[in-house]
Parts: C-alpha cells; sequence; structure tokens
C-alpha cells in the first residue's frame, strides 16, 4: 500500500509536470466582451472586422525611401471601397518626425493580396504603426463597423475559500485543511489526495482515521489522541497515566508506611487511655455541671428573645395603619383637587357663556373688548387650576414621603424581626450543640461552654485560635487583648468575623451597647473607638454586603 500511495504521489507530479498547470483543479467561467465586427445596417453580423498584415511588434519598419506598404485583408462577400488613415515615424539627425496619412483604397471580396502603398521622406528610417491606422468603409453604405457584446468563456483555477485549491500531492493538516485541497479529502498522511484513509508512513500509526501519529511518545499526565500515543499502559479520559508496574511498587511503599504508622500509633493510644481514664471521667462530670447552668441561661435568653419579637409585631401593625391613614390621605387629596378644578371649569364656562351672550348684536369695537374680556377669564382660571394642580403635587410629594419613610421602618423592624427569629433558632440549636462535640463550620471538633463561645477539646477558646492560624499571630502574644466577633455572634468564628482589639475597649463594647446580630451594626460600633483601626478585609466585607442590600431593596421595590 506504501508503494501504490508512493506511486501516485509520483504520478500525480510527473503529470503536473508535463501538463504544465497552475493548478489541477479548474472550472469554467462565462464571460462578456465587446468585440469589433461588420455589420449590415439591419444589424445582421456579416464578418470579421478588417485585417491589417505585414506588421512585426506592433509595427512595420521603413527602410530608406522605399514605399512602406502593409495588406489589407477583406473576410466578407462584398467588394469594399476604405476611406484609411494611418501615421508614418521615422527618425533624422535633426530628431524624430511624424506625417499624417490619408488616402482611398478598393479591396475585393475575400481577398488579401491588395495592398495599400505609402510613402516616407527622402531621409532617414520609420516605421508605420498599426495603432495609428483607422478607417471607415465608404461603400456600400449598408455595411457599417461598431461593437457588438459577446459571451465567451475561460478557464480559471477553483477557489477554496479565498485561496487557490491545493492540488493532489500537496502537504495538509489532516485535522483541518480538507476544505483546502481541491479533491475535498487531506488524507492522514498529511496529502491531498482522493481516499482519507491510507496507510501511515515511517512507522507512525492510524489514529481513528483522522490522522497518522508516532507511538510511545507521550508521559504520564500528558494528553493524547490515541492511547497507543502513552508510554505506559494505563490512560483515561485522553490524559496517560501512571503504569501499572510504578503503582504496584507506590502501593508496597504505601502500606509499609501505614503498618509501621498504625503500630506506633496502637502503642500511644494505650499509653494515654490509660493515663487520663480517670481524668476523664472528673471532667465529664464537671462539664455537666455546667451545662445545666448553661441551659438555664439559653432558656432565659430565648424568653426575651420572643417579648423582642411580640413587640416588634406590635410596631409592624402600627406602620401598616399608619401607611393605611396615609394613602387614604392621598386618595383624599386627589379627590379635592378634583373637586376644585371641576369647580373651577363651571364657573368659567358659566361667564364665558354670559359673555358670548353680550357679544350678540354688538359693534365690532364691543365684540373685540367683550373677547379680550373672555381671554383674560380664560387665563385667570387657568391660573387657578395650575395653582390647585400644584398645591395636590406638593401634597402628594409631602405623603409620598411619608410612606417611603413608613416602608423604611417597616424594613427595619422586619429586619430585627428576622435576627430575633435567628437568634431563638440558634439559641435552640445551642442547647443542642452544648451537650456533645461536633464539627463546627471549620470542620474542628467543638462544642459550647457556659458563655456559647465554641471550644475545642483540649479546653481552648476556638475563635481565638482560628484567629492565630489565620493572622499567623501566637496566643501568648494576645496578652492585653482580646478577640472580638464583629457580628455579635459567638459562633461564627469566620476570620472576616474576627478583630483584635484591646480588654477595656471590648468590655466598654460589651458594656455600653445592647445584644446586636449584624455586621453592619458591628461595625458602625467599632468606628466609634479611635483606638480601633479595621483591617483592609473587614472594609471589604462591609462593602459586599452593603452592595448586596442596596440590590435587595432594589428587587423588593419592583416586586411591590
Amino acid at each position: 500500500m506504501k508503494r501504490k500511495l508512493l506511486f501516485l504521489l509520483l504520478s500525480l507530479f510527473l503529470i503536473n509536470s508535463v501538463l504544465a498547470l497552475d493548478c489541477q483543479y479548474t472550472e469554467t467561467e462565462n464571460y462578456d466582451k465587446f468585440e469589433e465586427g461588420l455589420y449590415i445596417l439591419n444589424g445582421d453580423y456579416i464578418g470579421a472586422p478588417l485585417e491589417f498584415n505585414d506588421f512585426s511588434g506592433g509595427s512595420m519598419n521603413i527602410q530608406g525611401c522605399n514605399p512602406p506598404s502593409f495588406k489589407v485583408y477583406n473576410p466578407t462577400n462584398k467588394n469594399l471601397i476604405l476611406n484609411i488613415s494611418y501615421q508614418t515615424s521615422w527618425s533624422t539627425a535633426f530628431g524624430a518626425r511624424s506625417a499624417n496619412h490619408q488616402t482611398t483604397i478598393s479591396i475585393n471580396k475575400y481577398s488579401s493580396s491588395d495592398k495599400l502603398q505609402g510613402s516616407c521622406p527622402d531621409l532617414g528610417s520609420g516605421s508605420i504603426s498599426q495603432e495609428s491606422i483607422k478607417y471607415n468603409i465608404f461603400e456600400p453604405e449598408e455595411i457599417i463597423l461598431k461593437n457588438e457584446k459577446v459571451t465567451k468563456q475561460r478557464e480559471n483555477c477553483t477557489l477554496c475559500g479565498s485561496e487557490i485549491c491545493l492540488n493532489d500531492g500537496f502537504s495538509c493538516d489532516p485535522l483541518y485543511d480538507n476544505s483546502k485541497c481541491g479533491s475535498g479529502i487531506c488524507n492522514i498522511a498529511g496529502f491531498c489526495g482522493s481516499q482519507k484513509v491510507v496507510d501511515c508512513p515511517n512507522g507512525k500509526l492510524n489514529c481513528q482515521d483522522k490522522i497518522c501519529l508516532e507511538p510511545s511518545t507521550k508521559e504520564e499526565g500528558e494528553s493524547y489522541m490515541c492511547s497507543f500515543e502513552c508510554k505506559s499502559d494505563r490512560f483515561e479520559n485522553g490524559t496517560c497515566l501512571k503504569s501499572s508496574e510504578q503503582i504496584k511498587i507506590d502501593n508496597e511503599a504505601f502500606w509499609r508506611r501505614v503498618i509501621i504508622l498504625g503500630v506506633i500509633v496502637l502503642i500511644i493510644s494505650l499509653a494515654g487511655y490509660w493515663k487520663f481514664k480517670i481524668k476523664g471521667a472528673d471532667k465529664e462530670e464537671e462539664r455537666r455541671k455546667k451545662a445545666r447552668g448553661e441551659f438555664n441561661k439559653i432558656i432565659l435568653k430565648k424568653e426575651e428573645t420572643e417579648k423582642a419579637i411580640k413587640k416588634i409585631n406590635w410596631n409592624l401593625e402600627d406602620l401598616k395603619k399608619e401607611k393605611e391613614d396615609i394613602e387614604k390621605s392621598l386618595i383624599s387629596e386627589k379627590e379635592e383637587s378634583r373637586k376644585k378644578i371641576d369647580e373651577i371649569r363651571r364657573k368659567e364656562r358659566e361667564e364665558l357663556k354670559k359673555w358670548e351672550d353680550k357679544k350678540k348684536n354688538k359693534s365690532i369695537e364691543a365684540q373685540k373688548a367683550i373677547d379680550e374680556e373672555i381671554e383674560n377669564i380664560r387665563r385667570k382660571r387657568k391660573r387657578e387650576i395650575e395653582a390647585t394642580e400644584k398645591e395636590l403635587k406638593e401634597a402628594q410629594n409631602i405623603l409620598k414621603f411619608q410612606i417611603d419613610e413608613n416602608k423604611k421602618l417597616s424594613l427595619e423592624e422586619e429586619r430585627k424581626k428576622k435576627e430575633k427569629e435567628e437568634t431563638i433558632k440558634k439559641i435552640e440549636d445551642s442547647r443542642k450543640l452544648m451537650k456533645e462535640f461536633h464539627l463546627n463550620d471549620q470542620r474542628y471538633k467543638v462544642r459550647l461552654n457556659e458563655n456559647g463561645y465554641e471550644v475545642l477539646e483540649d479546653g481552648t477558646l476556638f475563635h481565638i485560635f482560628w484567629y492565630c492560624k489565620n493572622s499567623n499571630e501566637k496566643q501568648k502574644d494576645l496578652k492585653g487583648f482580646n478577640i472580638h466577633h464583629i457580628d455579635g455572634d459567638k459562633r461564627n468564628n469566620d476570620y472576616l468575623n474576627l478583630i483584635k482589639i484591646d480588654e477595656d475597649t471590648h468590655n466598654d463594647i460589651h458594656k455600653y451597647n445592647a445584644r446586636w446580630i449584624s455586621y453592619r451594626k458591628g461595625v458602625e460600633i467599632l468606628k466609634k473607638y479611635s483606638s480601633i483601626k479595621l483591617p483592609e478585609r473587614v472594609i471589604q466585607e462591609l462593602e459586599k454586603i452593603e452592595k448586596r442590600v442596596s440590590i435587595n431593596a432594589r428587587k423588593s421595590r419592583r416586586k411591590r
């Protein structure tokens, strides 16, 4: 098959060389061209235009004083008499010279031997230019010379897109260049031809009948098109994998490490179990006592939160009634304004009717005066209507402002209510989380202490541990400082919610500020203290929250 392919490529090359064609694939094109011809007056074509022969290179040389001449060929079946002109050019010692000639000549039908004799000067040599020859037919008068459009054909190279199609045997990319070949096929060996699938040369292999590729060229982790490209015996989802032999070696080494580590852990665990067995029982009893006290505090906190929710519901009811009263006032203002305008227009109609009645049987001067009075009445009533509408608009603006304020207060109360409800939910969750250790949001095993803070199994407060881990500070360097929860939620130990402040400021914040569960509120409180410098991460988080609040407010207004 390889020999056949090489023979095909060689044959194509030889054929191209013999035919000396620029392109293998061509197509016929029709085009219009204006050609000169002889016609009878009624439009019938009788022959090609006259031909002037004996010219070499577009002109006929004149040597010395020999009379120059050229043949005139008549292809028609009629005798013709021509009026003809031409130009003679020659060179002398004094420079170039030229002369125009004009004469009449008779030419027999189908004749090619009639000659037009020219003349030349006595000195020098020259030529007669074929382009300078002009003629018209003197007799017969019914024959004329004119241009006529004719349709002809020519061969063009076939285009593939904007370029000439590649001949068979030309190099191409088998994955992308089918459309560039004149045959429409770029075979997998990388040449244009009539067959897509051919034998792959130079030890390459057929890959999905798309391309010829070299085997065993891709390392582990490299992508492949066909699996034989991988050096290993394993591959998946277009990626070469580690060989089976290497996996076996790695597994043996892994299990050796696991066995050694397991023995060490078992020894340490047995030693630790006997050491902490008695201490663990005492700690468990102490934890249970603390938990009972914590439950009482949580129940009290829940009752206080439920009372706050009832108060918020009362406020929401009051705001709802206030909103209804404002909307009624707005409707009343519109109705009253409408009645005033109707009354003004009624008075206007009555006054205008009286004045129109007065115009009857009055002189022109009196009618003009009455018209002026009527116009004054209209202007006056228009001003009254505009004043009334202005008053309505001002009243509407005031009432709309009151409605907007009502909405703001209602949204704020709804927000407070939601926060309180979330607090109750967290309290319910806390009762469960105090009983036993569990995984927190940061995936550490913790439980809640009597103050509602998460603690690790070794008793370390988790928010202090987490702050030091993320800030690269050490707990021993926190002397005189506290880690503060910005949003007031002791269980929200996200690093963005933690900030280091001195103990006095921390105590002052919790002493003079009521309980809050809001990041925005927490940042507002921190800004009151000049000794606290907000980290960049806190400022960026606040900007994100403000943006979300703004978007939600716009969505809420659209729904209303």
